[in-house]
């Protein structure tokens, strides 16, 4: 039988996952998983691996990933055993475009190393707007870090603006 410290302490360097976690409080444990934002937000150089239960991950602003992490998806959220039958997708919509370039990101990294995604499908939605880019995945400046048996699929960008018409012709 498990203790009370052991229900709300992290597990073996692990913060827990599922779609529907909590967003606050003593979560990220097997007894009780953390949304996928506020996991995140609980990571510390012991606590540095993420495990995803399978399902959707929907998310309407980007994610930045962090260095010395792993996210790695594909588990039962109720054993915690893994599965390659198990697909954990986080969704990234198009609302809460960045502006200035305008850009419709799922997951951000700037300048980071040795971190790990691993056995996650990232998708974003079609972009809305005029000129956005989209990316599952953008990274600027980083290294030493490793996309092992995952997938990442950008939607739909969308158009510039018009050019001005050209001078008429002699």
């Amino acid at each position: 039988m498990m203790g009370a410290s052991s229900l709300f302490s992290q597990q073996c360097n692990i913060i827990y996952v599922t779609p529907t976690g909590a967003a606050s409080g003593s979560a990220g444990t097997k007894a009780n998983p953390a949304e996928l934002t506020y996991a995140l937000s609980l990571v510390t150089a012991t606590n540095d691996q993420i495990w995803l239960a399978e399902g959707t991950y929907n998310i309407s602003s980007k994610l930045d990933l962090i260095s010395d992490v792993t996210i790695e998806g594909g588990f039962d959220g109720g054993t915690w055993q893994k599965s390659n039958g198990l697909t954990s997708l986080i969704y990234r919509s198009n609302a809460n475009i960045i502006t200035a370039p305008n850009s419709l990101i799922a997951l951000s990294g700037d300048n980071l190393s040795n971190f790990r995604l691993q056995d996650i499908e990232v998708k974003t939605d079609n972009a809305s707007g005029i000129s956005t880019t989209t990316y599952a995945l953008h990274l600027n400046g980083s290294d030493n870090y490793v996309l092992c048996r995952s997938e990442f699929t950008s939607g739909n960008g969308t158009d510039g603006t018009d050019g001005s018409p050209g001078n008429i012709g002699t």
